[in-house]
């Protein structure tokens, strides 16, 4: 009995000691001058959202944002410019030829767990975005903005794209000209623009100081459920290994020790 009451208290020292040592951590991450709020869509009296990326799977940078929207009654959009069928399989779920059609087929179904009300995907080939007429590009995104009319555009910061993909550097260059477009049509709402951004803390310890210099400062951020990411991997089949790949840790892991979003919304402080 002696053993199993020892046994008890070191195991349970062991889990303050990794509480302690998590929260550490998140204090260390957190530790800067961003403002945070409770909701992004709420702080900016956003109506009407649309999201423009360019792979499945992308939608993961901004999963609180669309569940936040989703509670509000805010309607919401989602553009994907390729089905990324060329991308690398973690792990392998069917033949490589058919991966476009199962990651389409994924973002649909990870857009229907976060609550969109209106999803496209394109054909565009992953891994081509840059070599494609950008002004073709911005004209796409133009007739969708107009179409939906959106009071919130999200998207990537055009020099980093978050990762320094270049299709995610491009749909961002694209994404903030059909913007500027479609603000200058605009006589009944001001619509804003936001990117998502990579805080520069995580750059640094997954040693990408370069990519700081490349990124706007974040203005806002909000705190993300750390189970709806974690599930959006599991939906994401063919991309589950991802997190562990890009960063060493298990998605479940990453997600509970930064759990933000982190926003750069232009014309605001």
């Amino acid at each position: 009995m002696k053993k199993i009451k020892t046994t008890l208290i070191i195991l349970l020292s062991l889990v303050v000691v990794i509480w302690v040592i998590a929260k550490a951590f998140q204090l260390y991450l957190f530790s800067d001058d961003v403002k945070n709020v409770a909701s992004l869509t709420q702080e900016l009296n956003a109506k009407k959202v649309m999201i423009v990326f360019a792979h499945p799977d992308d939608e993961s940078y901004t999963t609180e944002l669309l569940v936040n929207a989703e509670t509000e009654n805010i309607k919401t959009a989602l553009l994907t410019f390729t089905p990324g069928d060329a991308g690398t399989q973690m792990p392998q779920v069917c033949q490589q030829q058919f991966l476009g059609d199962i990651r389409k087929a994924e973002v649909y179904k990870s857009g229907f767990q976060l609550g969109i009300d209106y999803q496209k995907v394109f054909d565009y080939g992953d891994g081509t975005l840059e070599k494609q007429n950008l002004q073709e590009l911005q004209d796409k995104i133009v007739r969708e903005l107009i179409q939906f009319q959106p009071d919130l555009v999200v998207t990537f910061w055009p020099e980093s794209g978050m990762t320094m993909h270049p299709d995610h550097r491009t749909i961002g260059k694209a994404t903030q000209l059909a913007f500027n477009q479609y603000l200058a049509r605009q006589t009944k709402i001001s619509p804003q623009l936001a990117y998502t951004i990579m805080p520069p803390k995580v750059l640094s310890l997954l040693g990408n100081e370069a990519m700081i210099k490349l990124q706007a400062s974040a203005n806002f951020s909000i705190k993300a459920d750390p189970w709806v990411k974690t599930r959006l991997w599991e939906i994401n089949a063919s991309q589950q290994q991802f997190v562990k790949n890009y960063t060493g840790m298990p998605a479940w892991m990453l997600y509970r020790l930064l759990n933000r979003e982190y926003y750069f919304v232009e014309g605001t402080k």
